[in-house]
């Protein structure tokens, strides 16, 4: 048992040497110096792209409620449904009407073919058809006149029942329950979809000329990295505080955004600066720091490095222990440890 025990460990150990001495498979770069614009952080705040105060086209007391705040509800789904006893009185008596006009409308009718017979024939008068086809005018439009108001009132039964026009979330609550009275106006509640944030920045004057609308910026919400695009400057500035609107437009469906919250976005200063140069593959994620690893006489070592910004396919770090013409690990960077052997390609 022993024996097998010292087999197992001392294949382990031999493995390990193995490894070792073979080191890791990489490709390196090159750390060049040069002038950047470096990065500078600006602060924004986040608002929902469709927010809707809900208000009522209609008007009656309350029947039936389906608003809860922080509810999500689907779009068409009922909010609120108002009383319409009175407005369903108001739609039979019309529909009966209707059908009484078009039954008079019908008779007429017949009575004006048999008339046009009979006054070619001098049987009737002329006045007497002509008072008959005056009526049959009359009648053709009291029916359409019925047709409108009746289409009026199953517009305003349809008003009744008011329900979200679209997806979201349910953020305020502006009536109480049933049997209130709402009028026409009456706001009852707000929604806001949460599949799509805007957020605005109050960028200084200085950067108006140097946004590009086609690039993606580094932008941080709720600790995390995005690449976004600066979808629109508004050309109206601010005159106490000299600075103008930017916009970005994000698509939050996984995010977990809420309006007001902060966002910082990074844009090269119109200033210049010395800094290191490496390519973008270089710098990784590592122990929830940006990393690079450099060859430091055939050994990985982990620098910590510090992102002031890009030029190209080209990173700009700053960094203790970066020195010019230093060998820096582009790729097998993720599968590398801080002092493991290291292979160059």
């Amino acid at each position: 048992m022993y024996r097998v025990l010292f087999l197992i460990f001392f294949c382990f150990l031999a493995l390990l040497q193995a490894n070792q001495v073979q080191g890791a498979l990489v490709e390196v770069g090159v750390v060049k110096k040069g002038i950047i614009n470096p990065l500078e952080e600006f602060s924004g705040s986040v608002y929902f792209l469709q927010s809707s105060d809900i208000a009522s086209q209609s008007s009656g007391a309350i029947r039936k409620e389906n608003i809860e705040t922080g509810k999500f509800i689907k779009k068409g789904v009922s909010l609120v449904e108002l009383d319409s006893d009175i407005l369903d009185t108001s739609i039979k008596i019309l529909k009966a009407s209707l059908n009484i006009a078009k039954i008079e409308l019908e008779n007429i009718a017949k009575d004006l073919k048999r008339y046009e017979t009979l006054v070619l024939t001098q049987t009737i008068n002329q006045k007497l058809y002509d008072d008959t086809k005056f009526a049959y005018t009359i009648k053709e439009n009291q029916i359409i006149s019925i047709e409108a108001e009746l289409e009026k009132l199953e517009i305003d039964k349809k008003y009744k029942n008011i329900t979200a026009p679209f997806s979201g979330i349910i953020v305020d609550k502006k009536v109480g329950s049933i049997g209130e009275w709402v009028g026409i106006g009456t706001k009852i509640a707000t929604i806001v979809n949460t599949d799509m944030i805007e957020i605005i920045f109050n960028l200084p004057s200085r950067l108006y000329g140097s946004i590009d609308l086609t690039k993606e910026y580094d932008l941080v919400l709720d600790n995390t990295k995005y690449k976004a695009k600066i979808f629109a400057i508004i050309p109206k500035g601010d005159m106490s505080s000299r600075t103008f609107m930017a916009k970005v437009k994000l698509d939050s469906s996984n995010l977990k955004a809420y309006e007001g919250m902060k966002a910082v976005i990074k844009i090269p200063n119109t200033s210049t600066k010395d800094a290191f140069l490496l390519s973008r593959d270089s710098v990784i994620i590592r122990f929830n720091q940006e990393v690079v690893f450099v060859n430091n006489n055939g050994f990985a070592q982990m620098i910590p490095v510090n992102v002031i910004g890009y030029q190209n396919d080209l990173v700009a770090v700053e960094g203790v222990g970066l020195t010019e013409n230093m060998q820096v690990i582009i790729k097998g960077n993720e599968r590398v440890f801080p002092n493991q052997p290291i292979v160059i390609k």
